[in-house]
């Protein structure tokens, strides 16, 4: 039996809010998994898996090959048109900025010398006197 005949026979996946619910055992009905660093995980024979891979088997018959990326940044936001097959890169490209960041910007810093310093992947795009001249540079890298 494959893994998708075997995982299709213990979940239900609800479409429209992107929850998965066990079909059988004591917690028929139930939503599976629990919250785990902002995104849903469940055991299943005795393994832990995150539900939105489970997902992606139930929905293309297939183990995702690469990383699963939340498109929107929502790590239990698991609707299938938000989850796409990433790589690694692909997946550290989809980041938001720091909970503490001056500008709201990936990339785009405030420096000591008071000029917006713009760096992408660990090298620097230059700095900038305007803050919209620094988010273009990021942005023409991107």
């Amino acid at each position: 039996m494959s893994d998708f005949e075997k995982f299709s026979k213990l979940f239900n996946y609800e479409e429209e809010t992107g929850k998965l619910f066990w079909k059988i055992g004591k917690n028929t009905g139930y939503e599976a998994g629990g919250l785990n660093k902002g995104y849903k995980e469940t055991r299943v024979f005795g393994k832990l898996y995150k539900v939105h891979r489970i997902i992606w088997l139930l929905k293309t018959g297939t183990w995702p090959v690469n990383q699963i990326d939340h498109i929107d940044r929502v790590r239990d936001n698991n609707r299938f048109s938000n989850l796409r097959d990433v790589t690694n890169r692909e997946n550290a490209n989809n980041v938001s900025a720091h909970i503490d960041s001056t500008t709201g910007v990936v990339g785009v810093y405030l420096s000591a010398n008071g000029k917006w310093y713009v760096q992408r992947r660990k090298k620097c795009l230059g700095t900038f006197v305007l803050l919209k001249d620094a988010i273009a540079a990021y942005d023409a890298a991107e």
